[in-house]
C-alpha cells in the first residue's frame, strides 16, 4: 500500500513538472539599467526569451549574466503569471590602462571591463608606467582627485606623475596624499589662477612651484 502511495505521488509530481512546462509561460520581459548591453545581449546572458516556463527561471539559470564583469548588480522579478523583470546596475569604466600588451579599462571597483567603445575610452582617465602595476592606487587616486580635473596618471616604483587641470603633481604613494591632504587642496586652489604649477606631495609635506 505505501508503495502504491509513494508511486502515485512521484506519478502526480512528474505530470506537475511537465505542465509547468506549457503553463505558465513568460509572455513580457522588461530590462532596465542596462546601457554597455543591449536588451538582446542582456536576454541572452539570462538565458530567457518569450515562451520559457514562468517556473524554470531560477537564480542558477541567469548565472552568466550576474557573473558578466559589467554586471555590479541584477535583481530579477518574476510576476506572475508571464511577466518577468530584469534590473541591471552595470559599472562604469574608470580608467584606460596602457601596457606592453594593449589598452585595458577597468572599472571603478577594479573590474576589468571588454568590448569598451573607442569613444568612451577617450573621456577616461589615461594611465601608464613602468614596474609593478600599481592599479589599486590608482584607482584610489581617481576617487580622490575626481572633484581636481584628474587627466592622465604615470606610475613607476617612486611614486606618481599626475596630470589635472590646474597643474602637475608628483607624489610617492597615495598614503602621503592623504597625510597632507589638505596642503595639497590649498596648493591646487593657489595653482588654478595661476597658468602652471608643479606640486609634489611628499611624506614630509607639499612644495609648489609655479611658471611664468
Amino acid at each position: 500500500m505505501r508503495r502504491l502511495v509513494m508511486l502515485s505521488l512521484l506519478v502526480l509530481l512528474s505530470g506537475a513538472m511537465i505542465a509547468t512546462r506549457y503553463y505558465p509561460q513568460i509572455d513580457t520581459i522588461a530590462v532596465t539599467g542596462n546601457v554597455h548591453h543591449s536588451k538582446a545581449e542582456v536576454l541572452q546572458l539570462a538565458d530567457v526569451v518569450p515562451g520559457d516556463p514562468f517556473l524554470w527561471l531560477t537564480s542558477k539559470r541567469v548565472m552568466a549574466l550576474a557573473t558578466d564583469p559589467w554586471v555590479q548588480r541584477v535583481n530579477i522579478t518574476r510576476v506572475w503569471p508571464n511577466e518577468v523583470h530584469i534590473a541591471i546596475d552595470e559599472r562604469q569604466p574608470a580608467l584606460l590602462f596602457h601596457d606592453a600588451h594593449g589598452e585595458h579599462v577597468y572599472a571603478y571597483d577594479g573590474t576589468l571591463l571588454y568590448g569598451v567603445s573607442e569613444e568612451t575610452k577617450q573621456g577616461l582617465v589615461s594611465v601608464q608606467g613602468w614596474g609593478d602595476v600599481r592599479l589599486t592606487e590608482s584607482l584610489q587616486l581617481h576617487q580622490l582627485l575626481a572633484d581636481y580635473g584628474l587627466r592622465t596618471l604615470a606610475y613607476s616604483p617612486y611614486g606618481f606623475d599626475i596630470q589635472l587641470a590646474s597643474g602637475q603633481v608628483f607624489t610617492p604613494s597615495v598614503a602621503d596624499l592623504k597625510a597632507h591632504w589638505a596642503g595639497f587642496g590649498e596648493a591646487v586652489s593657489d595653482a588654478v589662477a595661476r597658468e602652471e604649477s608643479r606640486m609634489a606631495v611628499y611624506p614630509w609635506g607639499v612644495s609648489v612651484s609655479h611658471g611664468r
